[in-house]
């Protein structure tokens, strides 16, 4: 158990890009390989990555034609117990994406290891980069990056449990602004339905939310305001994060 506080900034770090969406996956398919499921695909050719932005994702694209990104691979050299990676090597370079929607081409080096999962990352000063895609291309980059997003989405809904005062934010309230992603659970440690996030709360003291990974690991977060204790086994997700 930690202090609330002492997740603070590490939390701040992490939550970037929670999911908008609360449509359902199927959890009793394998997770997709070449694609962000989102209109991104990605391939490696050769010792390069070559990145391409479907219509789908003609948006995405319109925030990086004609800017600096970086496109590359990262390889998982170590996970942790509950997936997070704590050392990860990245490989690639800094290039102008064209102003019309086309492939973006890096090369990457010879490599000990096939790449897990590619980025494109829009460079927003020499030390500071946003990702705007991210693409597995082994089922061990699938599993990291699916774990990753239902870490995060556990994280970005945090905020909506409880106001600046007053009570936790009751489970009925929850559905109805996450539109159904939220659904309520019997306890702390429940698990929820597939591709949901379940939410429990004692209404004046206690909140919980839980999710399930496609692989069935349930990540959770509980909060006692009382004594501002946090409870959650995603702690190892708050550290090495970073994009590279």
């Amino acid at each position: 158990m930690i202090s609330r506080r002492a997740l603070g900034l590490a939390v701040a770090m992490l939550v970037y890009a929670a999911p908008a969406s609360g449509a359902v996956r199927d959890h009793a398919a394998t997770l997709p390989i070449g694609t962000d499921t989102h209109g991104v695909l990605a391939r490696l050719v050769r010792g390069d990555v070559v990145v391409t932005f479907k219509r789908g994702a003609a948006g995405r694209y319109r925030q990086i034609a004609g800017r600096t990104v970086k496109v590359g691979c990262v390889t998982l050299e170590r996970l942790t117990t509950s997936g997070a990676a704590s050392e990860k090597l990245w490989a690639g370079g800094r290039l102008n994406a064209p102003r019309g929607r086309s492939p973006l081409r890096e090369f990457l080096g010879g490599g000990r290891r096939r790449p897990d999962y590619c980025t494109v990352q829009l460079v927003r000063s020499h030390a500071a980069s946003v990702e705007i895609a991210a693409v597995p291309v082994s089922a061990r980059g699938a599993t990291y990056l699916d774990e990753r997003r239902t870490v995060r989405t556990v994280l970005g809904l945090l905020l909506l449990t409880q106001g600046p005062s007053g009570p936790p934010t009751s489970p009925a309230r929850m559905e109805t602004v996450t539109k159904g992603l939220v659904v309520p659970v019997a306890g702390p440690e429940q698990r929820p339905p597939a591709g949901h996030i379940g939410y429990w709360t004692d209404g004046t003291n206690n909140v919980y939310l839980g999710a399930l990974s496609h692989n069935g690991v349930l990540f959770f977060y509980q909060y006692e305001i009382s004594s501002d204790i946090v409870t959650t086994n995603m702690l190892e997700w708050f550290n090495g994060q970073n994009d590279p």
